[in-house]
């Protein structure tokens, strides 16, 4: 019996945050007089007449919004991260923050 056993890894470790990138999305929804915005962490799920979301209301500009979206995820304390389902009804329009089209 031999005890000649050599043990290494071939792939690579990825480093925090690589490979673990979700497509961020700003939801606009109707509220009583105006809008309210809201930043998804990922995509959203379409459930019957609902959309389920995780993310941060915002009550900044849309575009600042558009801009600084990465900043006010990663800065948002974990309290103000929810678990949200909007009635189709209230939404005025859903945007991928991630593409941007050339």
């Amino acid at each position: 019996m031999s005890n000649d056993i050599a043990v290494s890894s071939t792939a690579k470790i990825p480093q925090v945050g690589q490979g673990n990138l979700k497509p961020a999305h700003l939801v606009i929804l109707e509220k009583n007089k105006g809008t309210e915005k809201f930043i998804t962490l990922d995509k959203p799920e379409f459930l019957d007449n609902w959309v389920h979301v995780k993310g941060i209301f915002s009550v900044s500009s849309e575009e600042e919004i558009i801009l600084n979206y990465r900043d006010m995820l990663t800065t948002a304390k974990s309290e103000a991260i929810v678990e949200m389902f909007f009635p189709i009804q209230r939404i005025n329009s859903i945007r991928n923050l991630v593409y941007k089209a050339k």
